[in-house]
């Protein structure tokens, strides 16, 4: 009977002496892959892989039997086809009437068990060092396990953690009582739920998460736990707000740009038919004075322009090699005399501050409306500071404001202790039109037309602010590497009214523009021919070309446009004399290869008497100049 057991029970038995096989049961010649004749008499040796394994088996087990009679070990074999199997001994002296010295032992193959813990292991340490937090919890939401993503991203040591409902995660903020329901009505029915989550933080404070949560189910079918995998997205969250705002304002940037031309070119057709009323008027007539208030509305609005072109950095600037310090120190002056004496104003310039190339009237401008916005946030009198810097950005420095850089700048920094900002106004204070102020009080173009002329100048703007702790703003401009003069705009004041008799073609659009400049340009002598568009006046000017003597062209017209017409004329004719008259500023590129031909430009809206003295100084040149 005790042979019948020996033989057939499923856990491997042999007996040996002196490290020989002596007996060995079906069970464990199937585990080694030999049978019992190549088994029996042969060395235990045989069946490692190695001397080493070997020796190391023999000596750990004649020390547990020397200590306790019995030794249980994890060793390995190798069967006869080469394959290494974990196998686990306990080995016990086993002595006999005949002899002594004999050793009885059990051999369990845990190979599989071996592989399914370091698979364990592997997944735990995987876990453990995961981005992502994971939590798993029981059935109910107690928590079962956390990782140390977990423990970093909650503020919640594991041993807090494990123990504790699930539940205390939830802030309350953004989500409701019954979103929290329905997430544990899908995952509780046996379905994976995803989506975000505003969580709150041991400290209170709280974050938003992308969670997957997934069920768990055992053998029998039964929920048995979740596991979670969440990934704090705050820093997403922001990228993408910015990334928004950034294509709003590109957008906003866009359509001012676009509508400026309209705007400009109503603009000219009232400001040049008031300068021509009110050069007839007699300085006793009584309407006198209502022309000079809508000349000077409509020079308003001119400003009112060239500030949304600003913003949308289609204003053709004059950059040059500027030392900021200098042009600080001049507007500080104009500030002290402006802004109310219970603000103080202090000055913080850097010694051999570095020369960017920028516009000093656009960066009088940038001054003039952060000092202006200072003052208005402190109506009960505070400070002001303005500071320069050189800094050196390494990227990281203004990544969490979406625009990563890196290289030298020159910073400028403006602050004040005025009453601050909250998140929401941050987020809109550089669109046009967007104001905090009363009615009537400002126009929401100054910050916005300060971005625009910061982003001209290729460099960046950052806003702090927070309520009752003032604001602080930073603008960073890049290095001078190289600068170039650009054309810079006409006097109009005590002009001399030129005329002429040479004959002129009228290319626009704007049936007012045309009447406009045909009326001012025959009144003082000229021949006028018209076109309203690109294809006409290439017509004309192949019928009358030997007759015209300047070409008057608006760009932004429909059809072929200003551009082309050009281009087409210059083929005609490369001595034509083309005035570019537009309402619409032109990009710098596009500028720079129609000032290669020598072109000239004028733009809308333009006085009468600036118009009449470009044209005369165009016709007065030699051709070919």
């Amino acid at each position: 009977m005790l042979a019948s057991i020996f033989k057939c029970v499923p856990t491997g038995i042999g007996v040996t002496q002196g490290k020989v096989f002596r007996h060995a049961n079906d069970t464990l010649c199937e585990m080694v892959g030999y049978s019992q004749e190549e088994l029996l008499g042969k060395s235990e040796r045989m069946i490692y892989p190695d001397d080493k394994t070997f020796d190391s088996a023999q000596r750990e087990k004649c020390r547990q039997i020397g200590e306790q009679k019995t030794a249980t070990i994890e060793t390995r074999w190798r069967r006869k086809d080469g394959k290494i199997i974990e196998v686990l001994l306990t080995v016990s002296p086993f002595e006999t009437y005949s002899r002594s010295g004999d050793t009885i032992f059990t051999a369990l193959d845990i190979t599989e068990t071996k592989e399914l813990e370091a698979d364990r292991r592997r997944l735990e340490r995987a876990i453990d060092q995961a981005f992502d937090m994971v939590v798993i919890t029981d059935a109910a939401g107690t928590i079962r396990y956390v990782n140390p993503a977990f423990e970093k991203g909650t503020g919640y040591s594991r041993e807090e953690a494990l123990g504790m409902d699930i539940r205390i995660l939830e802030s309350g903020e953004q989500q409701d009582e019954p979103f929290y329901r329905r997430v544990w009505q899908v995952i509780a029915s046996g379905k994976t739920w995803q989506g975000r989550l505003v969580t709150r933080k041991k400290d209170g404070t709280v974050f938003t998460e992308q969670a997957i949560i997934t069920p768990i189910f055992s053998e029998s079918g039964d929920l048995v736990n979740y596991i979670a995998i969440r990934r704090d997205i705050s820093d997403q969250i922001r990228i993408e707000g910015q990334l928004q705002h950034a294509a709003k304002m590109e957008a906003i940037g866009t359509l001012t740009g676009g509508i400026t031309h309209d705007f400009n070119n109503l603009l000219q057709v009232i400001y040049g038919y008031v300068q021509i009323l009110l050069m007839e008027k007699e300085p006793d007539d009584p309407d006198l004075k209502h022309l000079k208030a809508i000349e000077k509305a409509t020079r308003g609005a001119s400003d009112l322009i060239q500030q949304l072109l600003a913003f949308s950095r289609k204003l053709e600037t004059q950059k040059r090699p500027l030392n900021l310090n200098q042009k600080v120190r001049e507007t500080v002056k104009l500030l002290r005399k402006t802004i109310p004496r219970m603000i103080d104003i202090s000055v913080n310039t850097a010694d051999n501050l570095e020369m960017i190339n920028a516009d000093p009237v656009q960066m009088e401008q940038i001054l003039l409306n952060l000092a202006v916005n200072a003052r208005d946030a402190m109506p009960g009198g505070g400070k002001l500071l303005i500071e320069t810097e050189n800094v050196t950005l390494e990227g990281e420095c203004v990544i969490t404001h979406f625009e990563p850089v890196t290289g030298r700048y020159v910073l400028l920094s403006v602050s004040d202790t005025g009453h601050g900002m909250d998140k929401d106004t941050l987020e809109h204070i550089f669109e046009p039109f967007y104001t905090t102020k009363e009615v009537g009080k400002g126009t929401g173009l100054g910050l916005s037309m300060v971005y625009g002329i910061v982003k001209d100048h290729g460099g960046h703007i950052i806003c702090d602010s927070k309520p009752g702790e003032g604001t602080i703003f930073r603008l960073y401009f890049p290095v001078l590497r190289s600068a170039g003069p650009v054309e810079g705009m006409e006097n109009e004041e005590d002009m001399d009214i030129p005329g002429g008799n040479e004959t002129i073609l009228l290319v626009d659009d704007d049936n007012m523009i045309r009447d406009f400049e045909r009326g001012t340009l025959v009144k003082y002598g000229y021949n006028v021919l018209e076109a309203d568009s690109g294809e006409q006046a290439l017509e004309v000017y192949r019928k009358r070309k030997e007759d015209i003597s300047l070409i008057i062209l608006d760009l932004n017209m429909p059809g072929m446009g200003g551009i082309r017409c050009f281009d087409e004329l210059l083929r005609m004719d490369p001595a034509v004399k083309v005035l570019i008259s537009t309402g619409y500023s032109i990009d710098g590129r596009e500028r720079e290869k129609l000032m290669a031909r020598a072109v000239e430009f004028i733009e809308k809206p333009f006085g009468f008497k600036q118009m009449l003295k470009r044209v005369r100084e165009i016709l007065d040149q030699p051709n070919g100049a």
